[in-house]
C-alpha cells in the first residue's frame, strides 16, 4: 500500500510544481507588459497624496508624475520646495484635454509667475523665476470644462540660475591706435650651415 500511494502522490505534486511555475511566469509577464504609473505623491512621512489636492501634493524634481483630471470641476495643485538660486522648467504632457497649467510662487503673496494655456492637446510649459525660497504651487484644470480618465504627465526641472557680474564690467575699447606695418632692418645675408 505505501508504493501505491507514492506513485498517485508524485504525479500530483509535479500537477501542483506545474501550476505554480505558470502562475510565476504569468505574474512577472504581466508586470513586465504593464509597468506600474504613478498617479499620486507622497510627503516626508510617506503618506500617499492623491488628487485633487486643496492642500498640494508634494513632488520632487526630475520626477515625472501622473494624474487623471476626470472631474472638470476640480483643480490639481502640486507642491515643490525650491532653494534659493534655482529656476524652474514646467511641462505638462500627454494631454488628453484641453488643459491649463499655472505657477505661483512662495508665500506669504503666492504671486503668479506663468501660465501656458496652449490650445487643444498641445503641451503646455513654463519657465518660471525663483522669486524666493519656499514651497510654489503649481496648478493644473480645464477652463474649457475637459476631463479624461487618462492621466497626463507633470515634471519640474531645477534650472540654475546664472550668477550676476559684481561690479561694472570693463569697457570695451572702441577704437586705438592702428599697429605699425611690419619693416625689415638691413640686407639678409645668406650664411653656409656648417656640420658640427
Amino acid at each position: 500500500m505505501p508504493t501505491s500511494n507514492r506513485t498517485h502522490s508524485i504525479p500530483t505534486l509535479a500537477v501542483i510544481l506545474t501550476g505554480i511555475v505558470v502562475f510565476a511566469l504569468g505574474l512577472v509577464a504581466s508586470l513586465r507588459a504593464a509597468p506600474p504609473t504613478r498617479v499620486h505623491a507622497q510627503d516626508d512621512t510617506g503618506a500617499s497624496c492623491t488628487q485633487p489636492s486643496d492642500q498640494g501634493c508634494p513632488i520632487d524634481y526630475n520626477t515625472p508624475v501622473q494624474a487623471a483630471l476626470n472631474d472638470s470641476a476640480t483643480t490639481h495643485n502640486w507642491l515643490i520646495a525650491v532653494p534659493p538660486g534655482v529656476d524652474l522648467n514646467v511641462t505638462l504632457t500627454d494631454l488628453s484635454g484641453n488643459y491649463e497649467l499655472l505657477v505661483y510662487g512662495p508665500e506669504p503673496d503666492f504671486p503668479l509667475l506663468g501660465q501656458s494655456d496652449n490650445p487643444d492637446l498641445q503641451d503646455e510649459t513654463i519657465a518660471a523665476t525663483n522669486v524666493g525660497t519656499g514651497t510654489y504651487w503649481i496648478t493644473i484644470d480645464s477652463p474649457s470644462g475637459d476631463a479624461s480618465d487618462a492621466p497626463y504627465t507633470l515634471l519640474v526641472q531645477p534650472v540654475m540660475q546664472t550668477p550676476a557680474l559684481v561690479g561694472t564690467p570693463e569697457p570695451v575699447p572702441t577704437a586705438g591706435p592702428t599697429p605699425a606695418p611690419f619693416k625689415v632692418y638691413g640686407t639678409p645675408v645668406a650664411r653656409p650651415i656648417l656640420p658640427y
